[in-house]
Formats: structure tokens, sequence, C-alpha cells
């Protein structure tokens, strides 16, 4: 449920970052049961692209608030 909202919250990098951080955590304690370790391993792949899309647009909105005339 959090990596639906982290793709979904992206966007918003006050929301998108500290989704993507408790997706990387909750991906960190499913790998510990080999039962769901595939879907853990999905779930961290998702969660570090939110998290590199939220940064690299919440740089990109910096930028262009500096660079604004």
């Amino acid at each position: 449920m959090v990596l639906i909202f982290n793709l979904c919250a992206w966007f918003i990098p006050l929301y998108g970052c500290p989704m993507a951080l408790v997706g990387i955590g909750l991906c960190y304690f499913g790998m510990k049961s080999p039962k769901y370790k595939t879907f853990a391993i999905i779930g961290l792949v998702i969660s570090v692209l939110g998290l590199i899309a939220t940064l690299i647009n919440g740089a990109l909105g910096a930028n262009m608030a500096i660079n604004a005339k």
C-alpha cells in the first residue's frame, strides 16, 4: 500500500520522500521472510525509484524557484 502511495506522491517532495523511506524500511523487514522476499525486492526497487524521482523533482523545483525572475 505504501508503494502505491509512493508512486503517486513523488511529485510532491514533502510527501514523496518520507513515503519512499517508509517503503524502503518496510522492504528491509520484508526481506527477512523467505515467503515474501520477491515482493520485498520489487517493493525496494519501486521505493528507490520513487525516492530518486522525488529528489530530482525537489531539486528541479528548487532550481526553478531560485532562477525565477
